[in-house]
């Protein structure tokens, strides 16, 4: 699977990603207003893209509750916010969150997104 475009809706998300299988199928994901304001900037966008697409972690993002809880990892690392604040506050698991964490540390990651993300557009 490839994420090829994300379109940011009124309420929503939407990924067009092509498989195997299907071409140029979307995919939509309702966020609050605070995260999509957040996921409206053109470099938040473009990390998220680039994210979904590393071989590595591509893997673990195969249904939109996946895609969800990645972008809130990512706004909880922008926030500099803890990741279980922000899944109890969205009514997502914290571990979904965490598993995300633990896959973008494994890669050698996440001090590079902290310091890109904490930077405002």
């Amino acid at each position: 699977m490839r994420i090829k475009d994300i379109i940011v809706g009124s309420n929503e998300l939407s990924f067009i990603k092509d498989s195997r299988r299907v071409r140029d199928e979307t995919i939509t994901i309702r966020f609050p207003l605070e995260v999509l304001e957040w996921i409206k900037c053109e470099k938040n966008r473009r990390i998220l893209l680039s994210i979904c697409n590393l071989p590595s972690l591509k893997k673990r993002i195969e249904n939109p509750r996946s895609l969800k809880s990645l972008i809130l990892l990512l706004y909880s690392i922008a926030k500099n916010t803890p990741p279980y604040k922000v899944a109890l506050k969205f009514g997502v698991h914290p571990e979904q969150l965490y598993r995300h964490r633990r896959a973008i540390l494994s890669a050698g990651l996440y001090d590079a997104l902290a310091i890109i993300l904490e930077e405002k557009c």
